[in-house]
Parts: C-alpha cells; structure tokens; sequence
C-alpha cells in the first residue's frame, strides 16, 4: 500500500491541500473540480472541524478515481484517527518521531514536514519515503537542493507560496511533488470554473518543469 501511494503521488505530481471551514458538502463539490481538471490527490486538514468526516466522505465519492490524504497531523491519535476515517497518506506538521513510526506502524505513507538537514537526517533513519519541504517560500530552492542533495533516497514534496511562476524553480531544485493550498486553489467565495482553471495552469507548470528537466 505504501509504494502503490507513493508511486501514485509522483505520477500526480500535485497535491490539493484544503483548509479552512468548508463545510463537508462543500469540499465534495471542490473535489468534483479537481477531478475534472484532473488533480487527483488531495489532502485534508486536520485543523478543519470537520476534518475527519471530510475525508471519510471524500472517499466515498471519489475513492475508485482520487487518492485522499490527512495534513497538519501532529499526533498519534491524529495520525490513527486519520487512518480509521480513510486517510491513505499522512503530511506531518513537523517530523516528531513518535508519530512517524505511529504511522509506519499504521502500514500509511507518512510523510514529515523537513526544512533543516537535521530534520532531513532524522527522516531518512527512520526510513521515510518521502519529505515535504515546507513553506519553501520562506526557504527557497537552494535550501531545497542543500537538504535533499544528501538524501536522494527519498522523494520531495514542495509546497507553501508555490505557484505556477515559481514551480520551475523548485522543480529544479529537486522536488518532484507540490502541494497546493488556499492561494490557488480554492478561496472561500470560489467558483469551479476558477479553481479548475487555476489547477490546469498548475498543471501546465509542472509539465513545462519536468519537460525542462528532462532536456537539461
């Protein structure tokens, strides 16, 4: 299970992130957008009320055609809560060891928040498969590119001020996956025509970013 989702988020190469107070009827909607684009991971957050139940719906809808995971989790419980509600992915808000390994145990990708090399280290014994680098804005890419340069073992997942205009950069920089959150993806007054059409331009990016890579 963890290497099928592994592999299914590095052929995505985007993940939705949604936060904020959507109501559970409404995330439905907003997931129906992303598969029509087709951006077909998401990630739920846990500091949503109803966060739980949005993933266990979001399943139900679209769980033959989307993958869906937990972010902000900070705990075990959060981590096993997730779990039982159908999450398939988890996105740590830091890399708090306990709750790795709750989530290896769990038999889920686990997915730590790494932005340090020592975080890095830490991420790599523990045998993670993947790191997210996040808010690479405030970061950059070459701090992108110091900290996977040592562990080319695991897959990086860029996100936090990312947006089509500076995807390339990180792309260049090592990451392989983004995450996506509120700024592009959807505000509260969205529309799907929007949120579809921001997602496409995503998309466009990422491809003109891999193609990039490939010719240099």
């Amino acid at each position: 299970m963890i290497g099928s989702t592994r592999v299914a988020i590095l052929h995505s190469g985007l993940i939705a992130v949604l936060n904020g107070r959507f109501p559970v009827q409404e995330l439905i909607e907003i997931s129906d957008a992303l598969l029509a684009t087709p951006l077909t991971v998401a990630a739920i957050s846990l500091a949503m009320p109803d966060g739980l139940d949005a993933i266990a719906a979001l399943r139900a809808r679209h769980g033959e055609h989307m993958l869906f995971g937990a972010s902000d989790v900070g705990t075990r419980k959060d981590a096993a809560a997730a779990v039982a509600h159908g999450a398939q992915f988890l996105l740590l808000q830091d890399a708090p060891e306990a709750v790795v390994r709750a989530g290896h145990a769990l038999g889920i990708l686990t997915i730590p928040r790494v932005t340090t090399t020592d975080a890095a280290q830490q991420a790599a014994r523990l045998h993670c498969r993947m790191a997210h680098f996040y808010p690479a804005d405030a970061a950059g890419p070459a701090a992108l590119a110091t900290v996977r340069r040592d562990w080319p073992q695991m897959a990086w997942i860029a996100g936090g001020g990312i947006d089509a205009a500076t995807l390339a950069a990180y792309h260049h920089a090592g990451a392989q996956v983004f995450t996506t959150g509120n700024r592009p993806l959807p505000q509260l007054d969205w529309q799907m025509d929007t949120l579809i059409r921001n997602a496409r331009t995503l998309r466009s990016a990422l491809r003109i970013g891999q193609q990039s890579a490939e010719n240099r």
